[in-house]
């Protein structure tokens, strides 16, 4: 009866766990079936609430012409009767928008004429046809003009429908597979079937053979049955795995919103361990919630699917925990900075004795270098005239600051004079705000003609460069002195062989895919400064600059431009174009202006204009015969001549130009995520990046980076058939240099047999002297008090880094160049081509600044000697047949969307776990968001025309556009943040890789300690034992087997978790995989088991003992109470249960019974301590800091030692039939001293197991570390 009692009791208590276990799962099945749709309708909620409170002006959205950035997709939309840059996700059908030329069309609309066609998403923008008619003079070209569309679809629903329907196909996490390998295929599927069946069939006969006396049959079939397998039944599992995962989820939460950046000292390395600043933090109260109820609150929003968070369509805790691979797939604004800023500034200048730079000596005499003099052939006299030198001044970028940038020189002041009409062009052509809405709209005009050449690309390189403007000494205030009058745009298209020509050095490196070069233009603006006084001032390609350029000033006087100075231009030119922006700058003073008509129509060259310039170079046929005398009278005294009205005076403008001095550009890499990926790599997590541009590009920023870029580090996505249409290098407008290297220029040298016989057009034009002209830009009227000189500007901070001092170049007019970077070879049968006379020779610079030197692209092997495939779909093959290369480099080149989906779906499928950062701006993100394991959404910073104005504003009240867009974009994500917020991604994976760690510490432990149970159920029957445990000791061993295991997640994070290589759990169970777990688990509690069943059988021996010495009628037989002698049959045991110990002498059973479980709770105690802390022993890392589990042990034995007290003093059996009521049982010292002993034998087995673990962990690191480090394929050259 007793027994039939604890079986209903046991039964209703399962009962009400099994129902709670139902409503877990349901909630759980609910929350992954809808939670896409519940971020869906929060969203519609906040655009809600965004209609009614928000008001959203101008300036709320990007500026009209703000610089196009690929990471964020806008469009220009008439919104409350204006235009406005709208984010792409917020076009609706109904929109009125504006296309502009040669622009990709946002999704399905039609113009507003019936007779307009439709267009789709993806297709190009092109107003007009293409005008195929040849001309070879100049001529005026009105511009392709925009046009107003309308939007018949809601381009945003695609993305949505896309998240929605993929939305429960997302892959499973490691751990889930993990779990789902140990719970239910292991256990459920081996363990469990295999106790019952052991448990039966000892059942069966002990019941043959009357072993157990008359027990009746449900006792020994049924309740031994649910007793031993009650365990393994994981009752409690199921809610403990998904409470402890919202737990994980909302501490994850609130530390992506509560950590504060994290700001290494100068001092800390990052290789330090404990003294790492970040580590400490991680492991210190500071990291933790503010209070409970935040935990608490945002825990219960999780765990009933409220929160504003994906967590189980795509658990990010679990995939930062595994991670294996960190993917961003968008650069500008996320990975670098959103606007580039200037590298170098290049110019050219005298080395004549007499220059006006040193009465008695050269400027590069002044420094330390001494320059190369002209030599007569057979005569050692030097010729009167100077020679050139070029001069390339390095700037740094200061890491903190988006914009800031110094010069690396200290003395780079000495060339203050050749500075200055650079740092005036910059202020009022590049930087000057009524230009803006010109060049945007002549970008445009470019982009459509790029589209009718797959050779070309326009390249839009006027950006912000107020900040060299102020190192040079210009003050915001010069600006207002000049008012700009109108703007002349001039572009031309190329010919084949041009293209041809200035590709060879490109070609040479053996990219993938074809060069295309920068679309020839130039952009002048006409200024009048307070004297009334025109001026112009140019910006564009050097190329067609340089076309239009006689002279170059070298900070005093005009200097004609030879065939070896264009040589020089050109070859700087055509190198860093190819990895950076490169701009040049020219002025010219006029005389007269443009008129308004003209002024709105652009100029196009004939491709072969460079023969129009022959006769214009020479002295300005509108330039009035005047000596001057000083550079301060060197402008006319008033504008007397007629506008310009024809195609020819519109040329005319801009030819006799002055060359002033090139610019390169680079996108620099944020210092966060330089550091960011040197931890990673510390951690074995590699990170890749999918980078749209080409080999080249992509390869140097990749080194600003701290990326590999070595011979076998890069895969290009593009195939070979799409690559034969040609994509560009310069696509993108972005390249930085690449980190420096030691080579020297000459061992980057190629030798030159001959050169462009087109430089000989300039060859006889350029030789006659000119009187000092209006055209210096020296002359320019700058105030002195605009611009500070040397001893006037101060130093607002020290300089960012210490360079190895300006590298200056000289080069002789007639000496013969052989270290041209551009390696052009003679074509045999060339005849005539590249005939020149020696003192016309191609020439390039003999030395270069170490960051010159090194941001060419020549010092990369391009030859793709690794043999690596090309293309997404020759991949897999590779991997399959050939290496596992490709899954372990840094970077893909000439991505799209499409392939990189493909390429991380590839990942996946060959075990890498994929997290995928990229743009919350980007509409083409999100098939890739939802192919990843998990996606973190960053809203990039936004590029802006000029460093004075924001990119946007944020509402007063309300949500904003941009804010809302990225809450559209990011549904699928899990997590969403600003590139400027306040979190470290770095602290983030850091928690999570803890987490999970202890998460699966916890899940090992819980089921090695439910096995142990069952082990000794099944033991004791088949040693023919009672049952050790009751079912309620079973289950009291289940419950503490569950504290004790969910407390092992709260351990503090130790200063290695992330120095550690990431070993993600085996989904496949092997040979080899159980060999491991029986040493390092089961090894660790069979001691415990025998120890436990042995003393459990010498209790029960003791106790019966203890009966027969009171009965006097007694004896034992193995634990079992026998009769001897005469006894009735009321006294007979062998028809009681168990021989007596079921009811007669229960008292006994029952103590031994709570001994046992005694027993097992402390061994399971003791066992717990080798898994507190598992990667250190005892006595290096301090238990105790786990306070949860401490306090969690003291509440166990507490319980124990209070359940046993009571259940002890009270009487259960039938003492009365044998007049033993008044025995007390008691446990013998050497039983005591046994329990004892065996804790320390058991503590010091699973110590020495740890320690044998550890060692086998640390060779596995290494062979991990080795296997992360190592991607040698074929044709490796070790």
């Amino acid at each position: 009866m007793i027994f039939v009692l604890l079986l209903m009791n046991i039964k209703r208590r399962t009962l009400k766990v099994l129902v709670i276990n139902f409503l877990v799962a349901f909630n759980e099945e609910c929350i992954h079936r809808n939670e896409i749709t519940l971020r869906v309708k929060k969203v519609l909620k906040t655009l809600n609430e965004a209609i009614d409170k928000a008001v959203w002006r101008e300036n709320h959205y990007p500026h009209l012409c703000a610089p196009f950035s690929p990471c964020v997709i806008l469009q220009w939309t008439y919104r409350d009767a204006t235009i406005v840059n709208l984010p792409w996700a917020l076009l609706v059908e109904g929109d009125i928008i504006v296309l502009r030329p040669g622009q990709e069309v946002p999704g399905h609309c039609k113009g507003l004429q019936p007779e307009d066609p439709e267009l789709f998403f993806g297709q190009i923008f092109q107003p007009g046809a293409q005008n195929k008619e040849n001309f070879s003079t100049p001529r005026v070209r009105t511009p392709h003009q925009n046009k107003a569309h309308k939007m018949l679809e809601t381009p945003y629903l695609k993305n949505l429908k896309l998240a929605l329907e993929q939305a429960t196909n997302r892959p499973v996490t490691v751990f889930e597979k993990q779990r789902y390998l140990c719970t239910v295929k292991i256990m459920e599927g081996i363990v469990l079937p295999l106790v019952i069946s052991l448990v039966v069939v000892a059942s069966f006969i002990r019941h043959m053979y009357h072993l157990p006396g008359v027990t009746h049959w449900t006792e020994i079939y049924f309740l031994q049955t649910i007793a031993a397998s009650l365990p393994l039944l994981q009752i409690i599992f199921p809610i403990a795995w998904v409470t402890l995962n919202c737990y994980g989820l909302a501490r994850f939460k609130l530390l992506s919103k509560t950590r504060q950046k994290y700001v290494r000292p100068k001092s800390c390395s990052i290789s330090e361990d404990a003294s790492d600043p970040l580590i400490q933090a991680l492991s210190e109260s500071n990291l933790k919630p503010d209070s409970l109820r935040s935990l608490s609150k945002t825990f219960l929003n999780i765990l009933l699917g409220r929160e504003d968070m994906v967590t189980r369509t795509a658990n990010i805790v679990h995939v930062l925990g595994s991670l294996s691979a960190l993917c961003c797939i968008d650069k500008k604004g996320i990975l670098s900075w959103p606007n580039p800023t200037a590298e170098k500034v290049f110019f050219l200048r005298n080395s004549s004795p007499t220059s006006p730079n040193s009465s008695k000596t050269s400027l590069v005499g002044s420094m330390g270098h001494n320059s190369q003099t002209t030599m007569e052939t057979g005569d050692n006299k030097p010729k009167p005239d100077s020679s050139t030198i070029v001069e390339v001044l390095d700037l740094t970028h200061d890491q903190n600051a988006p914009f800031r940038v110094e010069f690396d020189e200290q003395r780079w002041r000495l060339h203050i004079a050749r500075l200055k009409p650079l740092g005036l062009a910059a202020l009022l052509n590049t930087c000057a705000p009524a230009p803006r809405h010109t060049y945007a709209h002549f970008c445009a005009h470019l982009t459509c003609e790029a589209q009718y050449s797959e050779d070309l690309v326009p390249v839009t390189n006027r950006r912000c460069l107020c900040e060299l403007a102020k190192q040079i000494g210009f003050t915001d205030s010069v600006a207002e002195t000049y008012t700009i009058q109108d703007c002349l745009a001039v572009f031309r298209h190329l010919q084949a062989d041009t293209i041809r020509r200035e590709t060879r050095f490109a070609r040479s490196l053996h990219l993938s895919t074809r060069v295309k070069v920068p679309l020839p233009h130039m952009l002048a603006v006409i200024v009048k400064d307070q004297a009334n006084q025109l001026q112009m001032l140019t910006q564009g390609t050097a190329d067609i600059i340089l076309d239009s350029c006689v002279d170059y000033w070298n900070g005093r006087d005009l200097t004609p431009i030879s065939a070896s100075d264009r040589k020089k231009i050109i070859d700087f030119y055509q190198r860093n174009s190819l990895t950076a922006y490169c701009t040049a700058f020219a002025y010219k003073p006029l005389t007269r202006g443009i008129a308004a008509s003209l002024s709105r129509m652009y100029l196009e060259l004939p491709a072969d204009s460079r023969r129009l310039y022959v006769p214009n170079s020479q002295l300005w046929a509108d330039a009035p015969a005047l000596h001057f005398h000083s550079t301060d009278s060197l402008l006319f005294n008033e504008v007397t001549d007629d506008d310009v009205n024809d195609a020819d005076g519109y040329f005319d403008m801009q030819c006799n130009q002055v060359f002033i001095g090139m610019v390169t550009m680079q996108y620099q890499a944020q210092s966060d995520m330089v550091e960011l990926i040197e931890r990673l790599e510390r951690a074995c997590i590699r990170f890749v990046h999918f980078s749209k541009e080409n080999e080249l590009r992509s390869r140097v920023f990749s080194e600003k980076m701290g990326l590999e870029s070595g011979w076998n580090c890069h895969i290009s996505l593009m195939s070979d058939v799409a690559a034969s249409k040609g994509v560009s290098p310069l696509s993108s407008q972005t390249l930085p240099a690449g980190k420096e290297r030691s080579n020297t220029a000459s061992q980057l040298a190629r030798a030159i047999d001959t050169c462009d016989a087109t430089l000989g057009f300039y060859s006889n034009n350029m030789t006659s002297s000119k009187s000092l002209s209006m055209s210096a830009p020296g002359a320019i009227n700058v105030e002195h008090t605009t611009v500070k000189f040397d001893n006037e500007i101060k130093k607002a901070r020290n300089s960012i880094t210490t360079h190895s001092g300006l590298k200056r170049c000289s080069i002789a007019a007639s000496q013969r160049s052989t270290d041209s970077l551009l390696g052009d070879e003679c074509d045999g049968g060339a005849g005539g081509e590249g005939a020149e006379s020696p003192a016309d020779a191609c020439r390039s610079l003999s030395c270069l600044t170490d960051s010159t030197d090194h941001s060419a692209p020549v010092n990369f092997d391009m030859s793709n000697r690794a043999k690596l495939p090309r293309g997404i779909e020759n991949i897999r093959p590779h991997i399959e047949q050939v290496d596992n290369v490709p899954l372990l480099v840094s970077l893909f080149t000439d991505c799209t969307p499409s392939s990189v989906r493909h390429m991380i779906q590839i990942m996946q499928d060959y075990g890498e776990v994929v997290c995928v950062m990229g743009s919350a701006a980007n509409c083409l993100n999100m098939e890739i968001f939802m192919q990843a394991d998990a996606s973190i959404a960053v809203e990039p910073l936004y590029p802006v025309l000029c460093q004075k104005m924001p990119p946007y504003q944020i509402p007063q009240s309300g949500i904003g556009p941009i804010q809302l867009a990225r809450a559209l974009n990011s549904v699928p994500c899990s997590l969403s943040m600003t590139r400027d917020a306040d979190v470290s991604l770095f602290a983030l994976i850091t928690m999570s890789r803890h987490f999970m760690m202890c998460l699966w510490n916890t899940t090992q432990f819980w089921m090695c300690s439910v096995c142990f149970l069952s082990l000794l159920q099944v033991g004791s029957l088949w040693l023919m034992l009672p049952l050790a445990l009751s079912a309620g000791g079973a289950a009291w061993g289940s419950a503490a087997t569950a504290a004790l295991a969910a407390a092992l997640a709260f351990a503090p994070a130790r200063a290695a978790v992330m120095q550690r290589a990431a070993t993600r759990p085996q989904a496949n169970l092997n040979r080899a995989m159980a060999l491991f777990v029986f040493w390092c688990y089961a090894c660790k509690f069979l001691p415990s088991a025998i120890f436990i069943l042995a003393l459990y059988g010498f209790t029960l021996r003791s106790f019966c003992e203890q009966i027969a010495q009171a009965t006097g009628t007694t004896s034992c037989w193995l634990v079992y109470p026998i009769n001897v002698g005469n006894f009735s049959a009321s006294h007979d045991l062998s028809l009681r249960s168990w021989h007596g110990w079921g009811d007669d002498f229960y008292d006994g059973f029952y103590l031994a019974q709570h001994i046992t479980l005694a027993l097992v709770t402390l061994h399971l105690i003791v066992i717990s301590l080798s898994f507190v802390q598992r990667h250190s022993s005892i006595w290096q890392d301090r238990f105790w800091t786990n306070k949860v589990w401490l306090a969690t042990v003291v509440v166990l034995i507490v319980l124990q030692g209070s359940m046993s007290g009571i259940l002890a003093r009270s009487s259960y059996g039938s003492c009365a039939r044998w007049d033993v009521c008044s025995l007390r049982f008691e446990v013998g010292w050497p039983l005591l001293c046994a329990y004892v002993l065996s804790l320390l034998v058991v503590f010091a087995t699973n110590e020495l197991i740890k320690w044998q673990e550890i060692k086998a962990d640390v060779r596995n690191q290494r062979r991990a570390r080795l296997d992360f480090g190592t991607k040698l394929g074929m044709n490796s050259p070790f």
